[in-house]
């Protein structure tokens, strides 16, 4: 783009001051300012694709999220592929795929395989970016019948103001389908003729402050609602809001950590606590901090831990956690 600005200053300041090298010359330059603008174009209608692996370890000090504190080790491995395709001059189609096998040594009933599809639609106009697109999430659980599919449509926008500060609202609707297991009946031990569906409708905004090339700053808000074909005290109804915070920073040249924390009330619309008669309400805390160690261009080794908290008026309800992982990052260039 430089270089057509400047090709078309000196056209303009010949003809302006009579320094005129015939219109062969003129001609010639025009050439080449459109050949360099089909070449830019060219190169923006280009393909990106990126992909990675992942192989990973780590420690669970709470495996099943109860007061038993079940604790395990497990291994995994994490494929990913990142498509972004132009199909317009502001507009693109972006596609996302996970593939994440996590198996768990001794308690090999919560170890799982997760598919994730996420597809974009997205505009780029002058004064923000407008996208639409479905996320698809299939958890199965080899050894149980917890599995699931999660459906979810979303729209957003995103506007960056002021400079190198970035806005993001999003709204979405979500399906998520227990494929194995039966909705509640009328109490804890009936169910009904039909698997568990849940819907959900939600929100979420982040505000992103790159504040310099080795520090940034996100800041965030979720609220959604939960509502299942469950009976017995609608169950699993509920509301669920809260805040979070992240800080990256590179501390040195190839070694780079994360700070975040997050917090998220639920509360249930009808369900009761276990010994009482008043209303379930859960308070949960979440801390994580990671590194991440570039080796070179493709290879980075890594090592995350992240600490849950569930704080409850139903004491059955709380648990704590530990998790930490370590592995190696492969990038393909």
């Amino acid at each position: 783009m430089k270089k057509i600005l400047f090709l078309l200053l000196l056209i303009f300041l010949s003809e302006s001051y009579g320094f005129t090298q015939g219109s062969e010359d003129r001609e010639a330059k025009l050439l080449e300012i459109k050949k360099l603008e089909r070449e830019i174009l060219k190169k923006k209608a280009q393909a990106k694709l990126s992909q990675r692996i992942r192989v990973y370890s780590g420690y669970d000090s709470n495996v099943e999220l109860t007061s038993e504190r079940k604790n395990n080790t497990f291994e995994g491995f994490l494929y990913s592929l990142d498509f972004k395709k132009p199909v317009g001059e502001q507009l693109y189609f972006k596609a996302d795929y996970d593939l994440d096998f996590k198996d768990y040594n001794k308690i090999t009933d919560a170890s799982t395989l997760l598919n994730h599809l996420k597809l974009t639609l997205a505009n780029k106009f002058y004064f923000c970016e407008l996208g639409l697109g479905y996320d698809l999430n299939w958890l199965y659980y080899p050894k149980n019948d917890y599995d699931f599919l999660l459906h979810k449509g979303f729209l957003y926008l995103t506007k960056e103001f002021p400079k190198k500060t970035y806005h993001r609202l999003e709204v979405y609707y979500a399906l998520k389908d227990y494929q194995d297991r039966k909705a509640l009946g009328d109490s804890l031990i009936s169910s009904q003729n039909k698997t568990r569906l849940d819907r959900r409708q939600g929100a979420r905004y982040t505000l992103t402050w790159i504040v310099k090339p080795s520090l940034a700053l996100r800041f965030g808000f979720s609220f959604y609602t939960n509502n299942s074909n469950a009976r017995y005290l609608d169950y699993y109804d509920y509301k669920i809001f809260g805040p979070s915070a992240y800080l990256y920073l590179k501390l040195f040249k190839n070694i780079t950590s994360y700070w975040g924390v997050s917090y998220f009330q639920r509360d249930y619309q009808e369900r009761t606590v276990t010994s009482a008669n008043f209303k379930q309400k859960d308070n949960l805390y979440i801390g994580k901090t990671g590194l991440v160690y570039k080796l070179d261009r493709n290879n980075s080794l890594f090592l995350d831990y992240t600490y849950r908290e569930n704080s409850s008026n139903d004491s059955l309800q709380e648990y704590s956690e530990s998790l930490v992982s370590w592995g190696w990052q492969y990038r393909f260039k």
